[in-house]
């Protein structure tokens, strides 16, 4: 049986200035599970609070992009029935972008982009089980990924063409899954070391008249780079 309620609030400021735009922002969630069994009885508790800028500054035909954010994210993990012991934790986390447009005509840029980023664990990843099948915490960490871009898009005729090639690295990738084990169906959750995906993306976007047509097609090679353990 369970229960799940969600807050979010996400006020922002944008300002244009003489040579580009800048724009602040706070983010706030807070994220509840609560599960009633007859075998486990748990509330998860996810509070996040981040502060961000993102600037865009013009020079002549160049735009050049940065940001930063910060989140720190609460973890609170109660059982509510056994004798399993309860548990907190933190997470402070730092994201990075830097980016840069070239403007060659009235519709048409090309672009080059950076980003360093995250993604802290939802509340279903911070739960497994046991070697006798009981739900406990699973305290995997968050993920960090690295993303490099280069993209174009400009019109041909009354079409917007899209495209862009990427490349990902991930360290401690969260993988959730499920293994038999005996008569029993075990839940686990680790992180993988590191990963990476290679990815190609085309768009095309069609205007005519009151009706509008889109296509797209996208290619992503992802491995696994670095594992050191594997349930």
């Amino acid at each position: 049986d369970f229960k799940e309620d969600k807050l979010s609030i996400k006020p922002k400021l944008s300002y244009d200035y003489a040579k580009g735009n800048v724009t602040f922002g706070y983010d706030y969630l807070n994220h509840d599970v609560n599960r009633t069994s007859s075998s486990i009885s748990y509330d998860i508790n996810k509070l996040s609070n981040s502060a961000y800028i993102y600037n865009r500054y013009d020079i002549k035909n160049f735009q050049v992009i940065t940001g930063y954010r910060y989140d720190k994210t609460d973890i609170t993990y109660e059982q509510l029935s056994g004798t399993k012991p309860n548990f907190k934790t933190t997470y402070n986390e730092n994201a990075y972008n830097l980016g840069l447009n070239y403007l060659y005509s009235d519709s048409g840029k090309v672009y080059f982009k950076s980003e360093s980023g995250y993604t802290t664990p939802q509340p279903r990843h911070l739960i497994e089980s046991d070697s006798s099948n009981n739900s406990v915490f699973s305290n995997v960490k968050p993920e960090e990924y690295l993303t490099f871009e280069v993209g174009a898009e400009d019109y041909i005729g009354n079409t917007l063409v899209k495209g862009a090639v990427y490349l990902t690295d991930k360290d401690n990738e969260i993988r959730r899954w499920r293994a038999k084990v005996g008569s029993q169906t075990l839940t686990y959750v680790e992180n993988i070391d590191a990963t990476r995906r290679i990815g190609a993306d085309l768009s095309l976007n069609h205007n005519l008249g009151k009706l509008s047509l889109s296509e797209s097609i996208n290619y992503v090679d992802a491995k696994v780079t670095h594992l050191i353990y594997w349930i």
